[in-house]
């Protein structure tokens, strides 16, 4: 077996760290081989009648990984639930007042500290302008619909 050039090794090498370094990368690259393997297994099957059924699945496979790739791409970091949930307790945990527009049993655990829910608006405006720190943990889809505006 011939051994690859030094240009071949340094473009691999290359195309190894892009993938590495940059997660964004990573996900284009599953999502094309996805897309590769999806197309060639359309072509190869389309003719036969069960081939189809195979093609569809994999289309429909290929639909739904690309959806949870991009969304725990998302859901990663600073953005993750739980690394927000962590901070949430280590707050309680400090002394600070947080409570929760709503909590997940998800959410729960990871702050390790039981959060108080608040619906009451008028209440957490009233803590928002108050002078003690005071956090108010929600999701983004509920400042749109709470129309909650801090100063």
């Amino acid at each position: 077996m011939a051994q690859p050039s030094r240009n071949q090794t340094f473009i691999l090498g290359e195309a190894v760290y892009a993938v590495a370094a940059v997660r964004v990368a990573a996900l284009i690259v599953e999502l094309c081989i996805g897309a590769i393997i999806t197309v060639g297994l359309v072509w190869r099957t389309w003719s036969r009648p069960r081939g189809r059924v195979w093609a569809v699945w994999a289309a429909s496979a290929l639909v739904v990984l690309g959806g949870l790739l991009i969304r725990a791409e998302h859901s990663r970091g600073d953005n993750s639930p739980k690394r927000i949930a962590q901070v949430a307790g280590d707050l309680v945990r400090a002394g600070y007042r947080v409570e929760a527009c709503k909590v997940y049993p998800a959410f729960a655990f990871y702050a390790g500290v039981p959060l108080p829910v608040q619906t009451d608006l008028a209440t957490v405006a009233a803590a928002l302008n108050g002078d003690e720190p005071y956090y108010y943990v929600l999701l983004q889809r509920f400042t749109q619909a709470l129309d909650l505006r801090v100063p």
